[in-house]
């Protein structure tokens, strides 16, 4: 486990948010919110900026479970590709969702088919 000074590194190095994120393969809003404390940079990505080696990575320092915030959750890449994964199903269920919802909503006092028979909408 890894502790971070992002807002250090980003001067150190000089770089700007945006440009860290896209080294990241992350949004500036992300990195936006580590800088604000609301979030925390995964171990793997601290990994590839140790690793990297065109970096000054000093405000980079390796710390102990007890040093980490107290909100902060552990767990294996499986477990979170698995919940990464189960994230993506709902967001793009509930895309579709609210996009039959506005196919109702414009079809409201015009003929909906459904299986073959037209529908009066108000009959919904």
């Amino acid at each position: 486990m890894y502790k971070i000074d992002l807002q250090a590194f980003i001067k150190q190095n000089k770089l700007t948010q945006k440009g860290l994120a896209k080294i990241l393969g992350v949004g500036q809003p992300f990195i936006s919110q580590i800088i604000k404390g609301k979030s925390h940079l995964s171990s793997e990505k601290i990994e590839f900026l140790l690793n990297a080696g065109e970096y000054d990575t000093s405000m980079i320092i390796e710390a102990s479970a007890d040093e980490l915030p107290s909100d902060t959750i552990t767990m294996s890449r499986e477990v979170f590709n698995s919940i990464q994964q189960l994230v993506d199903t709902i967001s793009s269920q509930q895309r579709t969702i609210e996009s039959q919802q506005r196919v109702i909503e414009n079809s409201k006092g015009g003929t909906v088919r459904v299986e073959e028979d037209a529908v009066s909408a108000d009959a919904m």
